[in-house]
């Protein structure tokens, strides 16, 4: 089951208000300042005539909203140092993930330690990524190899350490846009999993991207953590 708050990541072929990725040259307008908005975001010449002309009241801080675009394609990269816990869990995101960007008509490319498959949308070329899927294992952590040129990149991972980290910010001078998508031992468990054993606060995978995670927002690269109650822990909160 794809979580709902992963869909966006795809950045839709269809353009709407709400799917696809912010296009930083297409302004649409302004509105109110919501909690988790970026600070680079706010429209502060607006924000200071909006303060001034409500003095004495509440005046709000006012955000740029920015058009959406949808990207020329998706490329999916399964990091596939883990335990065979997360290796199936990841798998059928994966699966899921590409059967949601073939549907919306986005070409999908996939690459883990073994190499990548080309970027395609026939039905061939889904059962070509499935297959490699179905035939991925454990193994140690790799780079991310050259992705198309503006592709929405999507890394799928366990632990999300140093190596993977540093390939990703090579990886967004190609890619439009770069998201990291974490599921942490002791911290994900899939929708009627068998209950395994959780921490009770963030385990060390997740507190060591929290510290990086704003180096790496600044860079343009997003970092998510999939969470036991299959909702989204977004860290950084900044982005490019």
């Amino acid at each position: 089951m794809l979580p709902d708050l992963l869909r966006p990541l795809l950045s839709e072929g269809e353009l709407s208000r709400t799917l696809g990725l912010d296009d930083p040259i297409s302004l649409r307008g302004a509105r109110p300042y919501l909690p988790g908005d970026p600070p680079g975001r706010i429209h502060w010449r607006l924000s200071a005539r909006h303060l001034a002309e409500h003095a004495g009241d509440s005046g709000e801080l006012m955000v740029r909203e920015l058009e959406r675009t949808a990207s020329s394609s998706l490329h999916i990269h399964l990091d596939t140092a883990g335990n065979d816990v997360y290796l199936e869990s990841v798998v059928r995101l994966a699966a899921s993930l590409v059967q949601e960007a073939l549907e919306l008509r986005l070409p999908v490319a996939l690459s883990d330690g073994q190499g990548s498959t080309s970027s395609g949308q026939t039905p061939d070329h889904l059962r070509r990524v499935l297959r490699r899927l179905a035939e991925a294992t454990v193994g140690p952590a790799e780079h991310i190899p050259v992705v198309r040129p503006g592709s929405n990149l999507i890394v799928l991972t366990q632990r999300a350490g140093g190596t993977l980290l540093h390939s990703a910010l090579l990886a967004r001078a190609q890619a439009a846009r770069v998201v990291i998508v974490a599921l942490p031992e002791g911290f994900y468990l899939e929708p009627g999993e068998l209950p395994r054993r959780q921490w009770a606060g963030l385990p060390e995978a997740v507190r060591e991207l929290e510290r990086q995670a704003g180096v790496l927002a600044a860079a343009g690269v997003a970092v998510l953590v999939l969470r036991g109650n299959m909702s989204v822990l977004r860290l950084g909160r900044q982005e490019a």
